[in-house]
C-alpha cells in the first residue's frame, strides 16, 4: 500500500474519531475498520481500496454527514443587487448578488454577499462560508439585506419569532474577519444557510 494511501487511512481514522466525539446521534463505541468492506472483505492494496471500500466510506459521508449532490443540473441565474466600490473606508468592492436555481418546477432564492480588495488587479481567491442569521450580522454596513429566511431565536441578537431584525446588523462580525481578509488579499462570499433550506423539520419541502 502506498503512503499517499496510508496518510488517507490515518486522516479518515482521525476524522471518524473527532465526529464521534462531537455528540453524533450515530455515536457508537466502536469505529468501523476503514480497511473492511460492508461484506467484510479486507483491504489490502489500492487497488481494492478504489474499486471497493472508497465508494463505502463516502457513501457513509452522503448518508450521515454532508448529503448527496442533486441527481440533476439545476439552472442557475444571477442578479446585482449593489456593487459598492469604496466600501470599508475604500478598502473593499462589497456586491450582494441574488443566486437562483431551479429545478425547472420550483426556484430557491439565496442573497450572497461578496467582499473583494479594492485594489486587486485581477481575479483573487475567496473564502466561501455559510452563515447562521443573515448576511446583515456579518457586517454591520446598511446596504447589506437583511435575510428573509427563518433563523434560530437569539435574544441577544434581538431575533425573536424566528426573524432577524435590523438591530442583528453587525452581530456577528468577530466571527468574520473582514478586513483580515482584505488585506492577506482575499476575498470574502458569504450566504446564509436558511436561505438555502431553513433549518426545521418540516420534510424538505422548502428546497429544490
Amino acid at each position: 500500500m502506498n503512503k499517499n494511501l496510508s496518510c488517507l487511512m490515518l486522516a479518515l481514522s482521525l476524522v471518524l474519531q473527532v465526529y464521534a466525539q462531537v455528540g453524533s446521534p450515530h455515536t457508537t463505541s466502536s469505529l468501523p475498520d476503514p480497511l473492511i468492506t460492508l461484506g467484510g472483505r479486507k483491504i489490502t492494496d489500492s487497488g481494492q481500496w478504489e474499486s471497493l471500500r472508497r465508494e463505502e466510506i463516502l457513501d457513509l459521508f452522503r448518508d450521515h454527514v454532508y448529503g448527496r449532490v442533486p441527481g440533476f443540473e439545476p439552472e442557475v441565474s444571477f442578479d446585482g443587487v449593489f456593487t459598492d466600490r469604496r466600501a470599508l473606508d475604500g478598502k473593499a468592492v462589497m456586491k450582494e448578488v441574488e443566486i437562483r436555481v431551479s429545478n425547472g418546477k420550483d426556484t430557491l432564492k439565496m442573497n450572497m454577499l461578496l467582499f473583494l480588495p479594492a485594489d486587486a488587479g485581477g481575479a483573487v481567491p475567496v473564502f466561501l462560508g455559510l452563515n447562521f442569521y443573515g448576511n446583515q450580522t456579518v457586517h454591520p454596513d446598511t446596504q447589506i439585506s437583511i435575510t428573509p429566511a427563518w433563523t434560530d431565536n437569539e435574544e441577544a441578537f434581538g431575533i425573536r419569532e424566528n426573524r432577524a431584525p435590523e438591530a442583528s446588523r453587525g452581530v456577528r462580525v468577530s466571527r468574520w474577519p473582514v478586513e483580515l481578509i482584505l488585506e492577506r488579499g482575499y476575498g470574502l462570499a458569504t450566504i446564509c444557510y436558511g436561505e438555502i433550506d431553513p433549518d426545521y423539520h418540516d420534510g424538505f419541502r422548502n428546497g429544490i
